[in-house]
């Protein structure tokens, strides 16, 4: 016995099961915990910027948008501030934080990941406090957190400059608000109901859900109700204030319009069983990314769960049996007769759930890219197994499940990345051909995706197209603030026709260029007669750039 205790002393096991156990070693574990959250949120974002911030990879992280988010965050007068239409206070949150560093000599880009680094160690730190509150010990609780910091939801969108990480933390906030709430009565539980309302709602409106579900448990309807409604007020007088500063900002829930109820339960989505998949599958083990069918930005929308790899569907099925075994322990711990102390907390996050579950599944054409709002709701959901009668089993799945995701799924981030850095380079070099072999001051023609970055068949697009003054930026990049502005048009992939590239030659245009790989595959038959008639200038198959001027060489 004393040769096993002086082994573990040696080894330093006794300190490390300590570690554990002893409630004074509280605040270390959570500090260790936020360190680690702003250390690897800031790595992973080295490793995305500068490509995954140009405007020529605009969507190509899974149909985000991490250009405009950044913009809001360094400019004040930028048109993109009409998003707070759902993200309510964004800009009066997000500009001023990057505005300091930007003067104190920091780097835009660096800045913004400051911040996304900061919001991640914000979140880890609440969410350990919430499931530490709710019964799990040290061990467990830190091996959740960090399965639920490595899962794809988070790892995938919290290094990347984009509105979810933030709502991710007002939605971790209202669960450890309801923790406090369940020791609150009166006026302090009221207010406390309010103030979960105001974050929730601050930074997306489909998140003010996880804030009604709260005030209705707690409160019940009618109180509930009332806290609703004087949180609402609250952020409108919040969402004044903050139109003054930033003038182009709109009013939140001007969301009901065509552009966006065209993506409720959009066929392209790939139906029910497609979204449920994502929902509840690669939010946390990511399969390889795929693409859309025209390879131009990445997609995990119709992939099968762990598809991929051998890794991610070991994690997937073990994923599976957690998430199941948790469902069951916490409608048991949070139903109707239970004693369980924290019960009503419980209830909010199966609420908070369910929310998240009814938005993504209705809404939207990548139910992947609103995965950093609900993907670490599952796990801890499936963390409540930790609890079961069980538990002396769960735990080394839960354990099992942490060593197979994490890896599997930072390789596939690694993939994810690199493909982004692809694109970006594919129009790098497009734009520097675009610069060596064309003259700036001729009209160009710019054949380019289709105008819904959809699967085939397209729909039809607009028909007026040769009325743009300005080279548009889906097209031909500025790689370097000192390349030359260049003018012409743009001919959407539905449009690619003779008639239409003649209709431009006859208005002066001398060039018609493409980096739009996938259509120049497909319109073998029209690139075949453009190099016929017209002098090739440059020709891969993801680029061509034709003199429209000059006849084809015989």
């Amino acid at each position: 016995m004393s040769g096993r205790q002086d082994t573990n002393s040696v080894f330093g096991i006794q300190k490390l099961v300590a570690l554990f156990r002893d409630p004074s070693e509280n605040l270390i574990t959570l500090a260790a915990l936020v360190v680690f959250g702003f250390a690897a949120t800031l790595i992973l974002h080295l490793m995305l910027v500068p490509h995954i911030l140009h405007l020529s990879t605009w969507d190509v992280w899974f149909d985000s948008d991490p250009p405009r988010v950044l913009e809001i965050a360094s400019s004040r007068t930028s048109f993109y501030h009409w998003t707070t239409n759902h993200h309510p206070l964004y800009s009066m949150l997000v500009y001023p934080p990057v505005f300091v560093m930007k003067h104190l000599g920091i780097d835009p880009n660096l800045a913004f990941g400051l911040l996304l680094s900061g919001v991640a160690a914000a979140w880890i730190g609440a969410f350990h406090y919430v499931v530490s509150s709710l019964g799990l010990n040290r061990l467990q609780s830190v091996l959740l957190t960090l399965l639920a910091a490595g899962s794809a939801s988070v790892m995938f969108w919290f290094p990347v400059p984009e509105t979810f990480s933030f709502g991710a933390l007002s939605i971790i906030i209202v669960i450890a608000m309801s923790v406090w709430a369940e020791q609150l009565e009166g006026r302090k539980l009221f207010i406390a109901c309010v103030a979960a309302g105001v974050i929730a709602l601050s930074m997306t409106s489909t998140n003010w859900s996880a804030a009604l579900a709260m005030a209705w448990v707690f409160l019940g309807w009618r109180k509930g109700a009332l806290a609703a409604t004087c949180s609402l007020g609250i952020t409108l007088v919040l969402w004044g204030g903050q139109h003054l500063v930033f003038p182009t900002s709109k009013i939140f829930f001007d969301v009901i319009r065509p552009s966006s109820v065209d993506y409720l339960f959009h066929p392209e989505s790939g139906g029910m069983l497609a979204k449920f998949i994502a929902f509840f599958f690669h939010s946390v083990v990511a399969p390889a990314p795929g693409t859309i069918i025209d390879g131009t930005r990445l997609s995990m929308q119709n992939l099968w769960p762990g598809q991929g790899s051998a890794l991610a569907t070991i994690a997937v099925t073990l994923w599976t049996i957690m998430l199941g075994l948790g469902f069951w322990n916490m409608f048991k711990l949070a139903g109707p007769g239970s004693t369980f102390a924290m019960r009503k907390t419980l209830r909010v996050i199966l609420l908070a759930a369910l929310g998240q579950m009814i938005i993504s599944v209705a809404f939207g054409l990548e139910t992947f890219l609103y995965s950093a709002h609900y993907g670490w709701l599952l796990v801890l959901i499936g963390g409540m197994s930790l609890l079961s009668p069980l538990k002396r089993y769960t735990l080394p799945l839960v354990a099992t499940v942490f060593v197979t995701t994490i890896p599997n799924n930072f390789g596939h981030f690694t993939m994810a990345d690199q493909f982004t850095e692809r694109a970006f380079n594919h129009e790098q070099s497009f734009t520097q051909m675009m610069l060596t072999q064309t003259q700036p001051d001729e009209l160009t023609i710019c054949g380019i995706h289709p105008s819904h970055r959809l699967n085939p068949p397209y729909p039809t697009a607009e028909p007026e197209i040769l009325n743009s003054s300005m080279f548009p930026p889906n097209c031909f990049e500025n790689f370097d603030a000192n390349n030359p502005s260049r003018k012409g048009w743009i001919i959407w992939y539905q449009q690619w026709s003779i008639e239409e590239i003649e209709k431009a030659i006859d208005r002066g245009a001398r060039y018609f260029a493409s980096p739009y790989g996938y259509g120049l595959q497909q319109r073998e038959d029209l690139v075949s007669e453009l190099t016929a008639r017209y002098r090739t200038i440059e020709r891969t198959p993801d680029v061509i750039i034709l003199d429209l001027q000059s006849p084809a060489e015989e």
